[in-house]
């Protein structure tokens, strides 16, 4: 039987975070990954036209110093390819860019004014001091912020589409810098102007790799570990979490001090055998996603030829978003100009099992529709990819049930971290899942508290800063 002082569970960057600074600081560890390589959900796949594809859309940026110098570490200064956002909304076929509430000018007169009066009488409330309870959820909070127009128009159709719940169901407390919160008097002056107003956000610069999407970032760090500590193809299924051990799908029982799990908090509860940890995971909630790969031969059409990614709230287009992923790379395409391509993002209630041939061929006729294929007989290729785990959903008390999980976890020397080990999506970027594997080997190595682990646990205040 193999035993490690550090078993880790999942080769995604929480696990890759974990396994680097665990080889950093000299540790027995090792590390089992059930597929072939390395990435999560933040790998990538090249299909048999010579497409590359992401599973979902990434774009890499950082509020960590430590996570840069790793992507550097990665693929090096030539490795990397630097982007100005361009992110717009389609919506009654027209272009707006976002974030919408900025760009109220590019509607027809009647929704622009819609919005503008449901976002001063918003505003006007908060400003009076109107005594009112706070948001019991979601769509509470948006018509709260930013008003019944914009509600009406974006917010609730267009998140109702990538949550797959409705925002009724879903808490507001994870927002902070994933939605941007109307400034009235930017709002106002866009109106006036009529001028496009796009510089919001912490990702209106991001990188992307040269080749390989976002997937040879982690194929190139999982590449620096330590080969005979890394366990390929070796999916874990059973949990003794008395005796400290795991079981693999090949039957092998390997014993852990402690273990930093990746997997699904819920799957990882229900293999555990007990009874209340199983209850209690069968109580959180996700979305899934099904990723269209769209190839197409001749150029980029020129309305596209600068465009990052396009979010969808309108029912008509089954994807909630869509990227121009050819812009991100030219390497990302076979030919470099004789092809682009399109990649699509479709959401699902978690446990769903879509028909993905007939859902990707809706696909391609909305967007034709569109506009944004001018010419069906220049598609050459349709890809499919479905991430069962994509999103995991903030639902209302979520941190009741998720937060004493954790914690009962812990008591049993077992840490599950990173986008779905840790069940929270204001931590759930990149960044920040490798972050949680490295600061939870930093907690573990100096024996210390929860205080070794601000991404976990004080999202707002690392999600504030630049982190050193």
């Amino acid at each position: 039987m193999r035993s490690h002082e550090l078993v880790i569970v999942g080769g995604g960057p929480c696990g890759l975070g974990a396994a680097l600074r665990a080889q950093e600081k000299g540790l027995d560890w090792t590390l089992l990954e059930a597929s072939d390589h390395f990435g999560g959900l933040a790998s990538s796949w090249r299909d048999g036209r010579g497409f590359t594809w992401d599973i979902g859309g990434h774009v890499l940026f950082s509020h960590y110093a430590a996570f840069d110098g790793f992507m550097e570490a990665a693929l090096g200064a030539a490795g990397w390819l630097c982007h100005e956002r361009e992110s717009w909304i389609r919506l009654r076929g027209r272009f707006v860019p976002y974030p919408f509430q900025n760009n109220l000018h590019r509607l027809d007169s009647a929704a622009r004014w819609e919005c503008v009066e449901g976002l001063l009488r918003a505003w006007q409330a908060r400003r009076d001091g109107a005594e009112a309870p706070a948001p019991e959820d979601f769509y509470e909070w948006m018509q709260a912020t930013f008003g019944p127009g914009i509600t009406r128009h974006f917010m609730l159709p267009y998140n109702r589409k990538v949550w797959a719940v409705h925002p009724r169901e879903m808490d507001y407390g994870w927002i902070g810098e994933r939605v941007s919160v109307p400034d009235v008097f930017r709002v106002l002056r866009a109106v006036c102007t009529g001028q496009d107003d796009v510089s919001w956000g912490p990702n209106n610069r991001f990188r992307f790799p040269r080749r390989g999407g976002t997937g040879a970032i982690w194929q190139a760090l999982g590449g620096q570990l330590a080969a005979g500590r890394v366990h390929m193809g070796e999916e874990v299924v059973r949990l003794d979490p008395a005796r400290h051990e795991l079981e693999t799908a090949g039957g092998e029982v390997m014993r852990y001090g402690v273990l930093i799990s990746t997997i699904p908090l819920d799957r990882l509860a229900e293999m555990s055998g007990r009874t209340e940890w199983a209850q209690a995971g069968r109580r959180l909630r996700h979305s899934s996603v099904l990723v269209v790969g769209i190839g197409l031969s001749g150029g980029v059409p020129e309305e596209l030829a600068s465009k990052c990614w396009m979010y969808f709230p309108e029912e008509q287009v089954p994807c909630y978003r869509v990227t121009v992923f050819s812009n991100y790379s030219p390497e990302n395409v076979p030919g470099g100009r004789d092809y682009w391509s399109l990649m699509t993002e479709v959401a699902f209630p978690g446990g769903s099992r879509p028909d993905g041939e007939a859902v990707a061929a809706r696909v391609v006729e909305a967007l034709a529709g569109e506009g944004l294929i001018p010419d069906r007989g220049k598609v050459v290729g349709v890809a499919r990819r479905f991430a069962e785990y994509a999103y995991p959903t903030p639902f209302r008390g979520r941190d009741g049930v998720v937060d004493p999980l954790l914690r009962e976890l812990e008591q049993e020397d077992i840490y599950s971290r990173g986008r779905f080990g840790a069940w929270k999506y204001e931590v759930a970027n990149m960044d920040h899942s490798m972050a949680q594997g490295y600061e939870c080997v930093e907690r573990i190595a100096g024996g210390g508290g929860a205080e070794q682990e601000p991404t976990l646990h004080r999202p707002d205040w690392v999600n504030s800063r630049r982190n050193p």
